[in-house]
C-alpha cells in the first residue's frame, strides 16, 4: 500500500516529467507536450529519472498537466525540487546514474 509519503517522492512532478530538477520552464513544458503527444498515439515514455524502484509511474495527460503545474508555481516547484534529487558535484552525479540503473547496493 501507497502511504502519503511515498506517493509523493513515486509521484513527484519532475519524475512523471522525467526531468532533473534544474529543468527550466520552456523544458517543462517541451517534455509535457512531448509525453502527451507520445501517449496520445499509444507510445510510451522512458527517462533516465524514472527509477521503477520506486513503484508504478502515472504518465496520463492528467498526470503530466499536474506535474507541469506544479512545477509552474514557485511555491509548489520549491516543495518538489525538496521531494527530489539535489545534483551537487560528481558524487551525487554517479549516485544518479547508479539508481537509473537499478544499482542501488552501498559502496
Amino acid at each position: 500500500m501507497m502511504t502519503e509519503a511515498s506517493s509523493r517522492y513515486s509521484q513527484n512532478a519532475f519524475r512523471v516529467l522525467g526531468l532533473p530538477m534544474a529543468a527550466s520552464s520552456p523544458e517543462i513544458q517541451l517534455r509535457a507536450d512531448e509525453i502527451c503527444v507520445r501517449g496520445k498515439l499509444g507510445k510510451t515514455c522512458r527517462y533516465e529519472y524514472d527509477f521503477p524502484w520506486m513503484g508504478p509511474l502515472d504518465r496520463s495527460e492528467e498526470a503530466v498537466r499536474d506535474a507541469a503545474q506544479r512545477l509552474s508555481d514557485p511555491l509548489r516547484r520549491m516543495r518538489e525540487e525538496l521531494g527530489w534529487f539535489w545534483v551537487w558535484g560528481q558524487t551525487d552525479q554517479d549516485a544518479l546514474a547508479r539508481l537509473s540503473k537499478n544499482d542501488r547496493a552501498e559502496t
